[in-house]
Parts: structure tokens; C-alpha cells; sequence
């Protein structure tokens, strides 16, 4: 199995010995005091095959800074020829005689099987010993043995550890793999904030392998807020280092004048080195351009035409937008069976945002023919994949028992770790869960937390409860411009028990009263189909002259608006299964 490429510092360390020292080692320190000279050309000339000569005695004589030194010369075939069992043999001695670095050195040799029989083991027992001085390679050594399972059995979990501690320590190699892990989902929810966060303290290590993917998180607004200009300097630095991967993204910034001034040179200078050019990827990026009005307006119809041309080369992202475009009836016109065709290709690739929808066209039964088992299934490989809309819906099907058994600790679990990456629904759910202490421990406090974050993440179910509470002074004090200010993000939501609430509260006999919203909330209420909305309506109308009734006409007009610009925005997939 390929590892990585041995890297040895031969750092030159100065032994220091109290005036009692045994005359041995003496004489061994003044052998390397003297190889040292000759090796670094200190006050002689350099001299590495003396060097070598000097260093050995010294290292027979047991001075382990010698016995290091030494093994990296035959490491690195310095002065005396290559010989990786003689360098294995002298970083051995220095490393029983607890010299961080040879035991470093030591378990690279182990795994590389040089000098000696590759020994996974022995390796990590090596490198543990050194992380006892917070050996920062050694720490980042044993977190890839637990990630590939090398002598150990496969511990994504303790490799996560272990890379989080080299972090820490600097390491720029360990700062990368976690925000591949996290950008991934690899072994871990995936989470793009945490990914961004190693991904940048690897670049400002100047790993270069770490701009790419930061070029492709600002580009796409990946736990970051979306930002061209950003990702274009992040690509260019990937790019101007060699990264294959950047090419093409840099020549298509350059070509539609995205983060950067168009320019036609420098496209065609990129576009001439990437390996994506002619291929279905050039197409996709085509299609982004006009899927998502990247340097000019939307045209789905455009968008169309290319992602047919990638999607028919098997390119999974193309696949999924062609699929959303059928689905929308984007420039076309709707059609849930030539959706559920190119989703079902692009989840089969892999792609666990196509692999969540199409759970959810099995859960509604939309191109395909309705099953609950198939859909949780579609749900479970996405999840897998850290994708956190599918976490959720794992949750709800465990919590309502649908396609799955009912299993309320299971329904929790998703519904945590889909809310703490910031899922207002799952957060909502949870927070219902602890208010009215179903499964989990009744606690309030806890319930009105994960309210608040799930309304100001803008979940209408969220914002309703909360204008509900204030309205009625339940777990909070009473206040009419808190409920009202929730209800009104909710009701705008087109949130039928809101819109019919806020009639309500403005038709109170206090300060906040105003009838003519009243009138106009209740009026738009009744047509969503609200039954007490009715009622209410007549009241209120008997309230306001013809005049103020032509004002709440408009009012309504207005309002009907504001709700139809955002009334999809937030419309839960899984209606059936909302909490």
C-alpha cells in the first residue's frame, strides 16, 4: 500500500554533559562535537565521509544525538553509501534511548518496510511514544494509521482525534485531512463551517492543496457567504501552484467575468492546460451560467441545453439540475417522471443532494411510484454522505414510524445532529420534543432556545409557536409586539395558523389595535381556507367604514405580494411528516 513520501529532517542537536559525565561519553561528545565540524564545515572544510567516521565512533560510544545523525547519512546516502537497514539500526539504539526524532524516523521506516519488515504495529507504538513530547508528525502519523486501518483495526472516530491535536500542533497535513473529512462527510457529519476553518489554517501554512477547495467554497457559498472575488484569488493560487483541479475554474472565471475582469488570454491559457477541457464538465459549467445567472441573466432554456449534453456523458450534478429543471417546469414544462429519470442517475453516481430529492419523490410519490421503504432508504445514503436535509428526514420518519419502525431515540439522534449544523426544522422538532417532554426530559428552557434559533433561521413553525407563546403568556411574559412581530415572519410565510392569529391580535381592544390589518390578515386567512377566520371576519368588518374597508382592500392586495414572492421559499418537501 503507497503511503506518502518519507520526509527526514536531520536536525543537528548539541549534547550537553555536567562535569561528572563518564569519560566514554566524553570522549564520545568530543567525537561529535568534531563530526559536527567537518559536517558543517565549522571552521574546516566540509568533510561529510569524515563526518561519518567521527559520528560512528561517537555513536558506538553511545551518544544518541551521533546515533541520529549518523542514521540520517544512511538514510539519505550523506558521506557513506545508502543503507536503510544501517539507518534503521542507529535510529533503533537513539530511539530506546527515548530521542524524539529517530523514533519519528523509526516508525516511518516500520511502514515503509525499509531496513527492516514493514510492521504497522511496532510503527504506531513508535510514533505514540513520540506524541508523548508532542511530536507534531508523530501525532499526524497515528491519525492516518486509524484512518486506513493499517495494523489497526479502521477507527475513523480516534483518527479525527489525532488529526485535531496535529492541528493544533500546526501541522498543516492534519489541518487538510479534517477539512476533506468535514467538506466530504468522510467519517464525520459533514459540516462546511468546520471544513472551511482547517481548510484555511492549511493555507495560511501554505498548503497549497488546501486553495482549491476554498476556491470551491466561496464559489458556491459553502459554510462561507458566497463570494466570486474570494474565490477567485483562491483558485489563481491553486492554480499558479500546479493544481490541475483549478484550471478550468479559473479559465471560466476569466471567461464570464466572475471575481475578475473577463479576459480572453488569460481563459484560453488555463482552459489550454486543463485536463476538463471538451469534456462534460465544461458543459456543466456552461449550464451554471445560465441555471443560476453567473455573469448573465437566467435562462433555463439555455441551462437546459447544456446540462443535456454533460448529463448524457454521466456527469452527476448536471443530471440532478436537469432532473430540479423537469421537476420546476424551468423553461420547460413539468414533468415529475423525466425528473425522477435524471435524479434517480445522478443519486446512483453518488450525489447526495439528488439522492435526498429522490427520497423525497418516493416519500410523495412525484415520477415514481409512491414507497416509504425506498425513500428511507434514498434518505439513509444521503445522510451517510453528511447531507443534513436527509439527516432530518431521517429523523421524521423514525419519529412517525414511516418506512422504517418507530424508534423515538433514533428520531432524536438524527433530529440533534442535523439541528446542531443548523437545520431550523430539525431544531424546531427537537425544541417540540423537549417542550412538551416526549421521549427526552421535559425542558423548557431548552425548548424555547431551539425556537428562537429555528425562527431566526427562519422556519415559519418556528416563528408561529413562538407568536403563540407571547400571545398567551405560556413560558414567557405576556408581549403583544413579540408575538406580533413572529407572527408576521411566519404569516408572510404564507403560515395559515398566523395569518389568522395576527387577525386576531390586531383586533384587540389595546394599543397595537389596527382593524384594517385585522381585517386584511383575517380576509386572507379565510381564503386559505381557515374556518374561524369567518367569524372573526364579520366581527371585525362591522368595526370599519366603507373608507377604512377600501384601505384594508389594498392592504390585502399588498400583503397577497409580499406572501407570493416567498411562499414556496420555505415550503417543507415533507408535508406529511412535518412535526
Amino acid at each position: 500500500m503507497k503511503i506518502f513520501i518519507l520526509i527526514f529532517l536531520i536536525v543537528v542537536p548539541m549534547t550537553f554533559l555536567s562535569a561528572s559525565v563518564e569519560s566514554d561519553k566524553a570522549k564520545a561528545y568530543e567525537l561529535y562535537s568534531e563530526g559536527l565540524s567537518y559536517y558543517n564545515a565549522t571552521g574546516v572544510n566540509q568533510d561529510l565521509p569524515k563526518a561519518a567516521e567521527l559520528f560512528l565512533q561517537a555513536a558506538k560510544l553511545g551518544d544518541v544525538s551521533a546515533q541520529y545523525v549518523l542514521a540520517g547519512m544512511y538514510l539519505k546516502g550523506k558521506g557513506v553509501s545508502k543503507d536503510y537497514a544501517k539507518a534503521y539500526h542507529w535510529f533503533e539504539k537513539s530511539a530506546n534511548k527515548n530521542f524524539t526524532m529517530s523514533q519519528y524516523n523509526l516508525g516511518l521506516l516500520l511502514m515503509q518496510g525499509k531496513g527492516t519488515e514493514k510492521n504497522y504495529t511496532k510503527a504506531l507504538e513508535w510514533f505514540i511514544k513520540a506524541s508523548g513530547d508532542d511530536h507534531e508528525k508523530s501525532t499526524y502519523m497515528i491519525g492516518i494509521i486509524y484512518k486506513k486501518g493499517l495494523g489497526v483495526e479502521k477507527d475513523i472516530t480516534k483518527a479525527v482525534i489525532w488529526f485535531i491535536s496535529a492541528a493544533e500542533l500546526g501541522v498543516a497535513e492534519a489541518q487538510y485531512a479534517l477539512g476533506k473529512m468535514y467538506y466530504n462527510g468522510e467519517g464525520v457529519q459533514q459540516n462546511y463551517k468546520s471544513a472551511n476553518i482547517y481548510f484555511m489554517m492549511a493555507a495560511k501554512n501554505k498548503y497549497l492543496k488546501s486553495y482549491y477547495y476554498l476556491g470551491e467554497m466561496y464559489y458556491n457559498g459553502y459554510g462561507v457567504k458566497k463570494n466570486y472575488h474570494n474565490a477567485f484569488l483562491f483558485y489563481k493560487e491553486s492554480a499558479e501552484s500546479g493544481d490541475k483541479k483549478s484550471y478550468f475554474e479559473l479559465a471560466s472565471m476569466y471567461r464570464y467575468g466572475i471575481g475578475v475582469e473577463k479576459n480572453i488570454q488569460l481563459t484560453e491559457k488555463w482552459l489550454a492546460k486543463s485536463p476538463k477541457q471538451g469534456n462534460q464538465n465544461t458543459d456543466y459549467v456552461q449550464a451554471k451560467k445560465y441555471y443560476y445567472g453567473e455573469g448573465t441573466k437566467v435562462d433555463f432554456v439555455e441551462a437546459k441545453k447544456w446540462l443535456m449534453k454533460s448529463a448524457k456523458q454521466n456527469h452527476p450534478n448536471s443530471q440532478y439540475l436537469l432532473g430540479m429543471i423537469y421537476f420546476n417546469g424551468d423553461g420547460t414544462r413539468v414533468d415529475y417522471k423525466k425528473s425522477s429519470q435524471w435524479i434517480s442517475k445522478s443519486a446512483e453516481h453518488g450525489y447526495a443532494k439528488a439522492q435526498y430529492v429522490l427520497g423525497n419523490m418516493y416519500f410523495e410519490g412525484k415520477g415514481v411510484e409512491q414507497n416509504n421503504t425506498k425513500s428511507f432508504a434514498w434518505y439513509k445514503k444521503s445522510a451517510e454522505q453528511g447531507y443534513n436535509e436527509a439527516v432530518y428526514a431521517l429523523g421524521l420518519m423514525y419519529n412517525k414510524g414511516i418506512g422504517v419502525e418507530k424508534n423515538y431515540s433514533k428520531a432524536v439522534t438524527y433530529f440533534k445532529s442535523s439541528a446542531s449544523d443548523g437545520n431550523a426544522k430539525a431544531q424546531f422538532a427537537l425544541g417540540q420534543m423537549y417542550y412538551l417532554g416526549k421521549v427526552v426530559e421535559k425542558n423548557i428552557d431548552n425548548a424555547l432556545n431551539l425556537y428562537m434559533k429555528s425562527a431566526k433561521n427562519n422556519y415559519h413553525k418556528a416563528q408561529y409557536e413562538l407568536g403563540e407563546l407571547y400571545y398567551n403568556g405560556e413560558a414567557v411574559d405576556k408581549n403583544y409586539a413579540s408575538s406580533i412581530a413572529w407572527l408576521l415572519k411566519a404569516a408572510t410565510q404564507n403560515n395559515l395558523s398566523a395569518q389568522y392569529l395576527l387577525g386576531v391580535v390586531y383586533s384587540l381592544e389595546s394599543n397595537i389595535q389596527n382593524y384594517i390589518d385585522a381585517f386584511a390578515w383575517l380576509s386572507i386567512a379565510s381564503v386559505n381556507g381557515h374556518e374561524k377566520a369567518v367569524t372573526k371576519l364579520d366581527y371585525v368588518k362591522q368595526k370599519l367604514s366603507a373608507d377604512s374597508i377600501t384601505l384594508a382592500k389594498k392592504r390585502i392586495d399588498e400583503l397577497f405580494s409580499i406572501i407570493k414572492k416567498g411562499r414556496f421559499a420555505n415550503r417543507p418537501f415533507l408535508s406529511r411528516l412535518q412535526p
